[in-house]
This record gives C-alpha cells, structure tokens and sequence, in this order.
C-alpha cells in the first residue's frame, strides 16, 4: 500500500535493501481450488504483496498486504510459509544498486468473497482464477504458485488426518482425554506428504498402564488406516501446567511442543478444556537445545552403526531420518543462541548462514533440496550421497557447535 516513507528500507552505500511479503490467497468451490490475482494497467498479474513497515514481522505484512490491495474485511486463514525470493533490480534515474528479499505465505478463505483492486497501487482488476489457469497469468513466481498448491493440499490432507487421529483418541479415551498439541511441521504448513511424518503431544488426566496399552493399540490402528508415521508424546495435565523438573523428566521433543505453543497458539489442535501450558525460562530452553543437540548425533550413530538394510524403500526412510536430524540439530542450535525457531527450511539455513558465518551449510543445504520432491524415486547413488552429506554435517556441525560453547 503507498505510504512509502514508512516502508522497511535500508539504505546503505550505493546500495538500497527492501523487504516485503505477500501471499496466495486460496479458496476450494465445487471441487476447484482457486487463487487471487491482481491485474495493472499493463496487462500483467501479480499475488497482493508489499513492503514491511518498522517493526512489522513478515507474517503480519502479508496478511495486511493482502487484506488492503484486495479490499477485504476479514482476514484469511494462514495455512503456513512457502519461503522467500531474493533478487536484485536497478531503477531509473538511480544509480543505487536495489536489492530485496520477498517472503510469500499460503492463505484460505473459506468462500470466494467478492475482492476489489487497491486502486492506489496502480491495481485495475482483483480476480479468482482457477490455480491451472493462475500459473498461466502470473508474470513472476509460477514455480512458487505450484509450491503454494503443493501446501495448500498437503494441509488439506493432513487436517484430514488429524480428524481421524484425535476421534479415535476421543473414543479410545474418553474423559481421560485433555488435549493434542501439534509438535510438528504441520502448524507452520511445513507438512509435506511423503516426507513428513504427523508429530503430536498428547495430554491425559491419568496416565496409567491402560492408557498407554490403548494409546499403543490406536497408534497401530492408525498407521495401518493411514498408511502414514504417527508420532505420540503423552504426558499428564499436571505435567503440561506445571512439571517438577522439565528439563529431566520431559523429552526434548515435549519441551520444544510447550515453547512453540506459547509462540503459535494454532499448535492447540485439540482441547476438552481450556489449558495453560507450562512455558520453560531461557536458561531451561539453552539447556534441552544443547542436550537435543547431542541426543540427535547419539540417535544418528546408533542407527547407522546398526544399519543393515537391503529393501530399497527403507533405506530411503533411514536417509530422510538423518536428514530431519540435520535440520532438528540446526534448529536447536539457532534456538540455544538465539532463541527463536524459524518456519521454514530455507528461513531456517538462511539463519544459521547469518550466524555461523565460519560453517559451510552448501553440502547440507544440497541434501535438503532433494526433499522437495521425496515422494519421487530415488536412485542408490543420490541416497548414498545424500547419506554422507547429512552424516557428515551431524558430526561436523554438532562438533562446532560444542567447541563454541567450550
């Protein structure tokens, strides 16, 4: 929206930095998923998008953008992040060198709402065109439009899942049932069929010997029903408002679930009651990021040195193992120094880049990149390579990390 003396823009010699964010706008109707596009006097269209203003975080910039230029009341859903562009451009009359780093989200409504071009911005027509035919029309960001599908439906399928997961806990448990907390990449929209598994934390009132025996017995259930992998946590009520000794009795994983619900609220996908979770101090935070660092080169050996493994479809799964660990242990590191957990893999590499400067991220960054399309076969020679790059960098990271610490 204009009002560009507000705008994030540094300026530095010769050289001018913008930041802006923008997002797909989604909507399902009588079976056909469509997308919101703008039109400018020239023919050309774009996704709503525009700069940050001082202070603003991406996410909120995209949802403003979104809301002013197609003229909405109410704001669409997030479903999560597709990642960000960075690219370099020159303007007239300038002599500066411009640079800017575009974040782009994945948003839905629930209908197709009548939408309206900011006519400010230079904006002549606000449309919903069918996805197959928005690829077509777009003029930048076609393979990023086919990204934000990819999510769109993966969220899709797995909310689907999610349904079915918590009706057969409700039903299996009964009263004894308190909440489900996302502790994976689905509240982020990181979830991606074929690669990700469904992680969930799992609060009881009771946790006796009958509760886990039914809670074993529906997790069997289920990755029979879904053909998926299902991760459980379960602790008790107590234990997620205020636990005797987090950082000992609770597993990292659990820990993590409680700091990213204080930050996401989203990440409560099911409750019987209102809840408080307990949310752990910093110190508590740097010290289940240090030890996590350390369990995930320990699971890393352990499975490896063990690896015996002649089926070619679970050698695969062994190697995206070692790759989520790759990445866990990057983002454990980040939150030990930083404390803050980034949305995607690319926010996340491009983080520790800017704060390990002294690391080379390349051959972990080229094992991350064959995840986009896991779905597809791999060969034997990419998942050996793909392997010696994610053990590699969970020796050599985690050694560095360490030393810094020493």
């Amino acid at each position: 929206m204009n009002n560009k003396k507000r705008d994030k823009i540094k300026v530095g010699r010769n050289a001018v930095y913008h930041e802006s964010a923008g997002g797909y706008v989604f909507c399902e109707e009588n079976g056909k998923l469509f997308v919101a596009l703008l039109k400018k006097k020239m023919g050309k269209y774009f996704i709503p998008k525009g700069h940050l203003k001082p202070g603003e975080s991406p996410e909120k910039a995209a949802l403003r953008e979104i809301k002013e230029e197609l003229c909405l009341d109410i704001s669409p859903f997030k479903i999560g992040k597709v990642g960000f562009i960075e690219y370099a451009f020159n303007k007239s009359n300038d002599n500066n060198s411009h640079f800017k780093k575009l974040h782009h989200y994945v948003f839905e409504l629930d209908k197709k709402l009548d939408i309206k071009p900011l006519q400010d911005e230079g904006y002549i027509e606000a449309r919903w065109f069918e996805t197959k035919d928005a690829i077509q029309k777009l003029e930048y960001g076609k393979d990023t439009l086919r990204e934000a599908i990819r999510i769109f439906q993966g969220y899709k399928l797995v909310s689907s899942h999610l349904k079915n997961i918590i009706n057969r806990l409700k039903k299996a448990l009964g009263d004894n049932l308190v909440a489900v907390v996302d502790s994976g990449s689905i509240s982020s929209g990181g979830y991606r069929p074929g690669w990700s598994d469904i992680d969930l934390l799992v609060v009881v009132k009771n946790l006796s010997l009958d509760t886990k025996l039914k809670m074993a017995e529906e997790l069997h259930k289920l990755h029979d029903k879904l053909k998926i992998d299902i991760g459980l946590n379960v602790i008790t009520e107590n234990e997620l408002i205020s636990p005797n000794f987090p950082d000992i009795r609770l597993a990292g994983k659990t820990l993590q679930a409680m700091v990213e619900l204080s930050r996401q609220p989203e990440r409560l996908i099911y409750s019987a009651k209102k809840v408080k979770a307990f949310v752990p101090n910093k110190q508590q935070i740097k010290s289940f990021s240090l030890s996590n660092i350390g369990y995930f080169v320990l699971l890393n050996r352990r499975e490896l040195t063990s690896l015996s493994v002649t089926d070619s479809t679970k050698f695969k799964a062994i190697v995206g193992k070692q790759i989520r660990y790759a990445l866990i242990i990057i983002k454990l590191a980040l939150q030990y120094y930083k404390n803050v957990v980034y949305d995607t893999k690319q926010d996340t590499l491009s983080a520790a880049r800017l704060y390990f400067k002294d690391f080379d991220f390349d051959p972990i960054d080229k094992a991350l990149k064959t995840t986009k399309n896991w779905h597809l076969d791999k060969n034997l020679r990419e998942l050996n390579e793909t392997l010696k790059a994610s053990n590699d960098f969970i020796e050599d990271f985690s050694s560095y990390i360490f030393s810094r610490i020493k």
